[in-house]
This record gives C-alpha cells, structure tokens and sequence, in this order.
C-alpha cells in the first residue's frame, strides 16, 4: 500500500510538466518581447511615455538581449529550485528503503530542473545565437 498517493495506479510525471509548461511560458514571453513589442506596447498602454524620442546609439545585438533574458530567467529559476533540491535531496537521503521510491520522482523533478536552469546559465551565449539566427 502506498501512502503518498493510495489508490493511484497510473503516474503522470508532474516535473516534466511543470518543466514543458515553464518552457512554453517562457517562449512566450521571449517571442512577445523580442519580435512583437508593439503588442505589448498597446497592451501596458505605456506608449505615452515614449514619446517621438529615437534611440540613435543602439549597438547592442538581438543576441544579446537573448543572452540576458536568458540569463535572468536562469538565475531566477536556480535561485527558488536549489533550496527545494536540497530539501528534496535531504528527505530522499533520509528516507527509508520503501519510501524512496516514492520519493524518487520529486527528487529527479527538482534536480533535473537545477540541471537545467544551470546548463542555461552556462550556454546562453550559444542558446541565444541558435534562437535569434535567421
């Protein structure tokens, strides 16, 4: 009998679908600001204080700003898992031979999900180069 989920026989692996569902959001969000801000302009209505001002000296590439919005999500992520992954890491240690199994799952979840923000923070210079080449 197990305790953590009684009367469940089929699993679905919650992680991977956080994980897909974070990856989709944050598509999203990156496609809405790199190529379409003019939605988002007239979605926040912050038109108004642009004014008719040009920014004449914008030497910065879209590689870049890729690389820092990479960067930055990275980070966020790393930042709210790793307490998570060393609490799920403790409790696994921790537990006895016939929970483990069961707590497998949600340890994987929270490591692979470190794995990840890491190997973005790492290559988001490459990452962000293979997403904005034409």
């Amino acid at each position: 009998m197990d305790i953590f989920y009684p009367e469940v026989e089929t699993f679905i692996p919650f992680p991977l679908i956080t994980i897909i569902t974070i990856l989709i959001i944050l598509f999203v969000i990156y496609y809405l600001t790199i190529y379409k801000t003019e939605l988002l302009i007239k979605f926040l209505k912050i038109e108004k204080y642009f004014g008719n001002e040009k920014i004449e000296s914008n030497n910065v590439s879209i590689s870049k700003f890729t690389q820092i919005g990479i960067l930055i999500s990275s980070v966020i992520i790393l930042v709210f898992n790793l307490p998570n992954f060393i609490k799920d890491l403790i409790t696994y240690l921790s537990a006895k031979d016939a929970y483990q199994q069961s707590l497998t799952y949600i340890f994987l979840g929270s490591g692979i999900t470190s794995l990840l923000a890491l190997i973005l923070l790492i290559f988001s210079d490459k990452i962000s180069l293979t997403l904005t080449k034409k």
